[in-house]
């Protein structure tokens, strides 16, 4: 299965963030261009399912960690911790990430300018 952690962007894309999704394609995309992850932690995982919406959606909102490497030797930590809220749809018996919100400890929102 792929996930971060297995820094496989073909398979997440692929399988896990909707065709359609274009912000959080390329955000993916910015992320495991750019960095190596090592170690992905969530918590205070809550997960929202409406079954009245067709297809079937979704939102789930945590607070994550990831421990990474970067790849350019550029940036001054191996760190980054945000709070992300992911809206997901119900197609073909699998739930897609069809958009995300991410904001990073200090309460910023990261743009799609951004990435």
């Amino acid at each position: 299965m792929p996930r971060f952690e297995a820094n496989d962007l073909d398979g997440l894309l692929r399988n896990y963030i909707s065709p359609d999704a274009d912000t959080t394609r390329r955000r993916a995309a910015w992320a495991l261009g750019r960095i190596e992850v090592d170690r992905i932690n969530y918590h205070n995982l809550r997960i929202t399912i409406n079954r009245l919406t067709s297809p079937i959606t979704a939102e789930a909102e945590f607070d994550g960690s990831v421990s990474f490497r970067d790849r350019r030797g550029e940036f001054p930590y191996n760190n980054y911790a945000a709070r992300f809220k992911l809206e997901l749809e119900l197609r073909d018996g699998r739930w897609l990430v069809t958009g995300h919100e991410e904001r990073d400890a200090l309460g910023v929102r990261h743009e799609e300018d951004r990435y």
